[in-house]
């Protein structure tokens, strides 16, 4: 009887050493183990399983990891927020940053193992967000090309004495100031439908400037070209010849023109010009009779082939 109840109290005290033992060393776990108290581990414990907790789970370690490296592993927080360095997150995942604390580190990172030209980063000292760079020196810090459909902003600072800006489509200015139509390759002036390349709108102004005017009304268009003058006929003395220079492409009927006769012979004077039909330009050259007096004085002249310079006002 002694010898059994000898027996039966070393295999208690072995089974409880074995127990005690096993807890403070490696566990691993295959079935389920529930507890309505507290299981402290101080070893290493691995669970096959799911793990499932009705309260909170504290790691007090240094590390704590998820996944094998290989297989896909997954996070999970089900009508719950998630907080980093933090006990109350306001948001559904929160991470709380103190600058004088964090320092240099960031808050948040997406790079390439370490990499010093991160894919994403949110600095830690003033919240700056920095894509495919590490020291985003603005709220938003982008290495790189930006494609976007609307850009809002107050201010547009470009600095560089280098790069090349490339605007592809339309550019307004407040609403009307400068408007560039790319569908049409017009530019407007206090307009936003311009007519012509470039069209400005306005007529009065209170401070010292520039009108272009005509007897009051605005100038639409100003336009510049070449005619061909060859009357091929004599004009005498104290006569006056009224002829075609023609070529003057872009001269409407209506347009006032200004003519710049080029290689006049001596004598000879033009006196007036004016549009009569489309791109014809009607000059009108008289002959004062003062020559040198080898030619002759009130001899007759007959003005040579000679392309002359116009200005159409319009």
């Amino acid at each position: 009887m002694r010898d059994n109840l000898r027996a039966f109290l070393t295999a208690v005290i072995s089974g409880i050493l074995f127990i005690g033992m096993s807890v403070f060393a490696a566990t691993t776990i295959s079935t389920s183990i529930q507890t309505d108290g507290t299981l402290s581990v101080t070893g290493a414990a691995v669970n096959y399983g799911d793990l499932t907790t009705g309260g909170d789970l504290y790691v007090n370690g240094a590390d704590f990891s998820l996944g094998t490296g290989s297989a896909t592993t997954t996070l999970t927080v089900s009508s719950a927020r998630l907080g980093v360095a933090s006990t109350t997150p306001w948001g559904l995942f929160s991470i709380e940053s103190d600058n004088s604390s964090v320092g240099i580190n960031p808050i948040f990172v997406v790079g390439d193992q370490g990499t010093s030209t991160p894919l994403f980063i949110i600095s830690g000292n003033d919240g700056r967000v920095g894509v495919g760079t590490s020291s985003p020196g603005v709220r938003l810090g982008v290495a790189g090309d930006i494609n976007a459909n609307i850009v809002y902003g107050d201010t547009l600072v470009a600095t560089s004495t280098t790069a090349t800006s490339t605007l592809k489509g339309g550019l307004t200015v407040d609403t009307s100031t400068l408007v560039v139509d790319f569908s049409s390759n017009s530019v407007g002036v206090s307009s936003s439908s311009p007519f012509v390349a470039l069209g400005v709108t306005g007529t009065t102004t209170s401070s010292w400037g520039a009108i272009l005017g005509l007897n009051g009304a605005p100038i639409n268009q100003l336009r510049f070209g070449t005619c061909t003058y060859n009357p091929a006929v004599s004009l005498a003395a104290s006569s006056t010849l009224s002829t075609n220079c023609t070529g003057a492409t872009g001269v409407n009927t209506s347009d006032r023109v200004f003519v710049t006769p080029v290689s006049l012979e001596i004598g000879l004077i033009m006196t007036s010009a004016s549009s009569t039909a489309d791109n014809v330009i009607q000059v009108s050259v008289m002959n004062t009779g003062n020559r040198e007096p080898s030619a002759g004085y009130g001899t007759a002249v007959t003005p040579a082939s000679a392309t002359w310079f116009w200005m159409a006002i319009r």
